[in-house]
């Protein structure tokens, strides 16, 4: 997952503003010199997000006057898309890949947050529908309480809906995600050949999610298919203050492993699978704190590959996801549906195993470690073998 240029960062920044309503059609946007101290940015760089957006047709510059928001959007070139939250290196990704796919289809994306507000999807699909869009990208809170006739609704009227990352189960909307199941059958699998056999699965505050679902699915079916005398995982829920919050996502990472170790070394775990890389962050500051050695007594794995994950001490083993191309083939189902083309229930993108100091260097299973991509084959034929809803 990589950071955007800086001029990227802000073209996403005054994208979002105008997709929100924030800055509404024929309004003035700041000058340049107030966007550069504004943001603290250079105006070569300034200029550069401005050009973008023109090219995009979301503002007009007027020489002499300004620079001011298209006064209209063809609404059969609008797509409007529902995010949890607009910050996040994993949502900037993933709201880079929407704008260049629809870009490069000369459509232009209108934005709501939902905020993980109760019924702030409804909520944002109907203010994104009253601004005319031709169909809607959705990115479900983690603890969704939209109705389900809500979303059986849409799917009976045709208007076009397509889930991203997440979706609602028993709800016929197609959905892009990732290849959850198969990112954790593979980093158990290679958990298991280093000889790990007591492995717990740190789940995130907002468990259950469908993808957090599918990933201890793929957790449980490495066990059965790889295990010798391995138990089944421990699920561990991290009880925070909510998801916003840094220091109660710390103090709860922190309450989760107390209880871990609690029990003493013969029931504790030697392998923790966290349900994403903050997670996984915040375990091993808590190993360091407590003197547990990473990898020689426990072994940490995390889920996403977000930039620090390779500059944690020690580096982070972890399941890459292309957020980015799941933006962009998001994109790709809704041209589908639009165009009235047959377009499948679920695109599902493959993932990556990407291993590191965290797990590695500690206990090798007997028969020595794996053949380099043994473990990638060996997700990916338990995938191939998985039913999809």
């Amino acid at each position: 997952m990589r950071r955007l240029p800086l001029h990227q960062q802000l073209a996403e920044i005054l994208r979002a503003e105008i997709g929100t309503g924030h800055v509404a059609p024929g309004d003035r946007l700041p000058t340049e010199a107030e966007l550069c101290e504004r943001y603290g940015m250079s105006r070569p760089t300034v200029r550069q997000a401005l050009a973008a957006l023109t090219q995009a047709g979301l503002i007009r510059r007027r020489a002499g006057q300004g620079t001011f928001v298209a006064a209209t959007v063809d609404p059969r070139r609008l797509i409007g898309v529902v995010v949890t939250r607009l910050k996040g290196l994993f949502s900037l990704d993933m709201l880079d890949g929407i704008r260049a796919a629809a870009d490069s289809a000369g459509a232009l994306v209108a934005i709501q947050c939902s905020n993980q507000r109760a019924g702030g999807e409804e909520s944002a699909i109907q203010r994104l529908r009253a601004q005319g869009v031709a169909a809607v990208i959705v990115e479900p809170s983690p603890a969704c309480d939209t109705p389900s006739t809500f979303w059986d609704g849409i799917s009976a009227s045709g208007f076009p809906v397509v889930f991203i990352d997440r979706y609602v189960p028993h709800v016929p909307i197609p959905r892009v995600v990732s290849d959850n199941f198969g990112g954790g059958y593979a980093v158990t699998a290679h958990l298991l050949q280093t000889g790990r056999r007591r492995l717990a699965f740190l789940v995130p505050p907002e468990y259950p999610t469908s993808s957090a679902d599918g990933r201890l699915a793929g957790v449980r079916a490495a066990i059965r298919a790889c295990a010798g005398g391995a138990e089944d995982p421990w699920v561990v829920p991290v009880v925070g203050e909510g998801p916003d919050s840094l220091e109660g996502t710390s103090t709860a990472v922190a309450r989760a492993a107390e209880s871990m170790f609690s029990a003493g070394d013969r029931t504790a775990p030697d392998g923790v699978i966290c349900g994403h890389d903050g997670l996984a962050a915040e375990l091993l500051a808590w190993c360091h704190e407590r003197g547990v050695g990473v990898p020689q007594d426990l072994a940490v794995t995390g889920f996403d590959d977000l930039p620090f994950a390779s500059l944690l001490q020690p580096a982070l083993t972890t399941v890459r996801q292309d957020m980015e191309g799941m933006g962009r083939r998001a994109v790709a189902l809704v041209l589908e549906r639009l165009r009235g083309e047959g377009s499948p229930a679920e695109v599902v993108l493959p993932v990556d195993l990407c291993v590191r100091a965290s797990t590695m260097g500690a206990r090798i299973a007997p028969g020595g470690d794996a053949p380099r991509g043994t473990v990638t084959r060996l997700a990916s034929r338990a995938t191939r073998g998985q039913s999809r809803s």
